[in-house]
């Protein structure tokens, strides 16, 4: 296998670079690179992310040579964080297996919390919500150990999300409102917003609406400046159409626009909108805005795509535009990425009703009446749902403080 060094410089060589122009460009000095390149010194964590970067080096690449030269545990912990940040997943959970075994069996356990954190954050991102527990439930066990410590707090409103996500809703509750007592304690506001947001949509979905707005108007208020406020404001709209109507929620909605940072924030605004107009009765208003959300949403969202799609497809039907729903309901299909369970059942229904091909994604497990509102519309083509509906918010994992020497 060829060492760390020796890829870098190969890779370099290929791109007709000198030392000099591709130390500048990776803000490294000459003298640096070129003990990197020959083995002398071992680049950092943002020396070779950095190094990666400007030469198109795919890290899946230098991967196992630098797995096989580290033998620091902490370096491979800065690594997989890095990783996941960089929503590389499954890179994030082969440095990770290291380090583990590392601090097994030369460090006796002293980096378990930082290990047990990013254990569970990785497996909650994988989707496998159930390992991401016992690692959160480990995690919290290390530290109650340091009752004054901020990691404490994070860890347990990151054990509140994952218990969330595998249906365990009482002990969810409970584990955020310990979150959020420890949090104001510690005056973390923004992992305050972040909890109160979570409490807000886990309420929502146990048809707790008033506690839910409640949870939302306070995540709003913490979250003052931060991108994610705009989730809180969404939320408390969405509260708003439930207990007063499509009409009061379409003035909450038409506020929000200045709360927009992104491309996807103004997405699913223009969505929300659209809903609440089709609902209305104004159709034409509908179309209008599901258009500029499809324009705006990204590719690489495709759960929101895939509402956005879902949605098309039935307002299409609401106007007896078959063409478009067809051609929505093909996009669909087409989308390759995660999807909404909810829209995949509605898409299925859909497609048998339009005499088409089902969508590929796999119908999913669910309770008869999980998605009753949806199917029941999507069936009889009576696009009168009282319900409303929400592009999904993906709940943030809180980060606990860096411990001494990150």
């Amino acid at each position: 296998m060829k060492t760390l060094g020796e890829l870098l410089k190969e890779r370099r060589q290929q791109l007709g670079l000198s030392l000099a122009e591709a130390a500048a460009k990776a803000t490294l000095s000459r003298e640096h690179l070129s003990a990197i390149e020959s083995g002398r010194r071992w680049p950092s964590i943002d020396a070779l992310l950095q190094l990666t970067h400007q030469y198109a080096l795919d890290l899946e690449t230098c991967l196992p040579a630098y797995l096989h030269q580290e033998s620091r545990c902490k370096p491979l912990i800065r690594l997989a964080r890095a990783l996941l940040r960089s929503n590389q997943i499954n890179l994030a959970y082969k440095t990770l297996q290291l380090a583990r075994r590392l601090n097994r069996a030369h460090y006796s356990g002293r980096y378990n919390g930082e290990i047990y954190e990013l254990s569970g954050k990785i497996a909650y991102a994988q989707g496998r919500y159930h390992r991401a527990v016992c690692w959160f439930r480990r995690l919290e066990r290390v530290t109650a150990r340091a009752p004054h410590s901020g990691r404490r707090w994070t860890s347990t409103y990151n054990h509140a999300l994952a218990l969330g996500r595998i249906g365990r809703f009482s002990e969810a509750l409970h584990r955020f409102d310990r979150a959020i007592a420890g949090f104001l304690e510690h005056r973390m506001l923004k992992e305050l917003g972040l909890a109160y947001l979570a409490k807000g949509n886990l309420l929502l979905r146990l048809e707790s609406t008033q506690e839910a707005a409640r949870a939302y108007r306070r995540a709003s208020y913490h979250l003052r400046g931060h991108p994610l406020r705009l989730e809180a404001l969404l939320g408390s709209a969405l509260c708003t159409w439930i207990q007063r109507g499509p009409s009061q929620a379409l003035t909450a909605l038409e506020r929000l626009f200045p709360f927009c940072s992104a491309p996807i924030q103004y997405a699913k605004v223009h969505a929300n909108l659209a809903v609440a107009l089709r609902q209305l009765g104004r159709p034409k208003e509908a179309l209008s805005h599901l258009q500029r959300a499809l324009s705006l949403a990204p590719s690489e969202a495709s759960a929101v795509k895939g509402s956005l799609l879902a949605e098309l497809c039935l307002l299409s039907l609401r106007t007896r535009d078959i063409p478009v729903a067809r051609q929505a309901l093909a996009e669909f299909s087409a989308l390759s990425g995660p999807k909404d369970a909810q829209d995949v059942v509605t898409m299925h229904i859909l497609a048998s009703l339009l005499g088409m091909n089902p969508p590929p994604d796999p119908l999913p497990q669910t309770r008869a009446d999980d998605y009753q509102g949806r199917v029941r519309a999507a069936v009889s083509l009576l696009l009168e749902a009282t319900a409303p509906w929400v592009l999904p918010v993906e709940p943030a994992m809180a980060h606990g403080s860096p411990q001494k020497g990150e």
